[in-house]
Parts: C-alpha cells; structure tokens; sequence
C-alpha cells in the first residue's frame, strides 16, 4: 500500500488531473514531483519510532532508544536542538511538515525562504513529506517549499502526499467509529509505520494536559504549550484507538522515562 503513498514522476501523468483536488498538473507542478527511484522500496524495517510531539517528551530521556531504531519518523518540524537532544533523539528519516507551518513560522515562504531551508538542516538527507495535494489550498505553497529546497541545494528530499492514500486512511478509520473532521499527522504517520515496520514503537503520543505517572501538568507539545485544533482532530479518541493497538500487541506506546 505504501507505494502509493506519494505521487512520483511514474504514477502521475503529465497534462493528467488529481480526481481528490480537481487539480490540472500543468508543467510547473509536474516538475516538483520527484523523478527518480521510490524513496520508500517495497521492503520493511525492522524497528522504526514514532515521535510525536507530545509535552510527555520533555524530560523523558528517551532520545538514545528512539535513535537506536533502524527508522525514524518525526511530525511537524519539532526542533532536535541540543537542549531536546537527550529526550526526543536527533535521527530522521522522514518528516512531515503542515502547511500550517509554512504560513505560520515562515510567512507562507514570500520572504522567508533561506530561514525555512536552514531549519531543514538538523533533519540533513531525511525524506520531507508535504501534503501537497491534500487540498487545493496547499498545492502552491508546498510547491513553493519544493522550490526553496531546490534552489538553496539542501539535502532533504521532499516528496508528496498522493491523497487517495489519505482518503483511504480517513474511510477506514471511519468506519471504525473515529468521527474527526481530519486524521492527524501523528496519527497517520503511525499508520504509515505499521506498513514500513516490523516493530512499531511509539514516543509523544499522549494528548492529555497530566502525565500518567504522577499527574503533574504536562504542556501541549515538549517545546511549547500551543493549543491543539480541537475543531479538526480528535486526539483523545486517535489515542483510544493506539492504546488498543498497544493492547493488541501491534505496537508499543511509550510513557514516562525511558530506560538507560
């Protein structure tokens, strides 16, 4: 399934139209999608983490045993600076980045483009997923961040969400009984490890304001204490689901302090 997780060169037509968006690829856009090999080969992992971003990761300690997974898988942009380092890891191999950010942290890129390539450099040669085609909306700004990677020759490989994989993702847990206006990125990258992986291990994933342990207040993520868009996502309910996961022995959910 994962090989149609993004849209390549060999899976999109040039002149074609994107059924989820109404989306004409004219020639501009069709030179951002990648025209090489699939970055994701039809192979597993033994190991891979996920790290959410969840204020449960601040002083966990778990930097070293996300690290020692053969995959990593970070949400968002979270910073890695050395003050993180110990708690959260600094290896990556993929990385998601909402457009939301895009607009937010670096001005929907009109004159931030340099500061938003050099936030790439602590992810080095990772893979940056961008929902280029999720919804009309996205298309150019995810194109400009293509373009900003290009032009400023970083290492990072961007590539795009083909959103009949996202709309299979939402029809299925749908039918599960999770009623969100939209899946989160967290959520939908561990989906995307149960396909890579053979051993899933979860870090961050923990939406409530306590920990668990000894219920002292916890903040919204482990770098800051923006609110969650309550109005799209469901995270206590995406949680309920991983738990039962956890329970079921197909992936394993981390909290607290990690193990030295």
């Amino acid at each position: 399934i994962h090989m149609n997780l993004q849209y390549e060169e060999n899976n999109c037509l040039r002149g074609s139209t994107i059924c989820m968006l109404y989306v004409d690829v004219f020639k501009c856009l069709y030179n951002t999608l990648i025209k090489s090999d699939h970055p994701l080969p039809n192979k597993k992992w033994d190991t891979c983490s996920v790290v959410g971003n969840g204020g449960i990761l601040a002083n966990s300690k778990c930097g070293k045993q996300i690290d020692s997974a053969q995959f990593v898988i970070r949400c968002n942009l979270a910073p890695l600076d050395r003050e993180w380092e110990e708690h959260v890891g600094k290896k990556t191999n993929l990385v998601t980045a909402n457009p939301s950010i895009l607009q937010k942290k670096f001005s929907s890129l009109d004159n931030h483009r340099r500061p938003f390539v050099e936030s790439l450099r602590r992810f080095r040669d990772a893979m940056l997923i961008l929902p280029t085609f999720s919804f009309r909306l996205n298309t150019f700004l995810c194109q400009r961040a293509i373009y900003a990677i290009r032009d400023f020759d970083s290492p990072i490989r961007p590539v795009s969400f083909n959103p009949q994989y996202l709309k299979s993702l939402s029809t299925y847990w749908t039918s599960q009984g999770l009623k969100e206006a939209r899946l989160s990125t967290g959520f939908m990258m561990v989906n995307l490890a149960l396909e890579l992986c053979n051993s899933v291990d979860l870090y961050g994933f923990w939406p409530f304001s306590f920990h668990p342990r000894d219920f002292h207040h916890l903040t919204n993520h482990y770098y800051d204490n923006m609110p969650v868009r309550k109005r799209y996502h469901a995270m206590p309910a995406e949680f309920d689901r991983l738990l039962k996961l956890h329970n079921q022995g197909i992936l394993r959910i981390h909290l607290g302090e990690c193990e030295q």
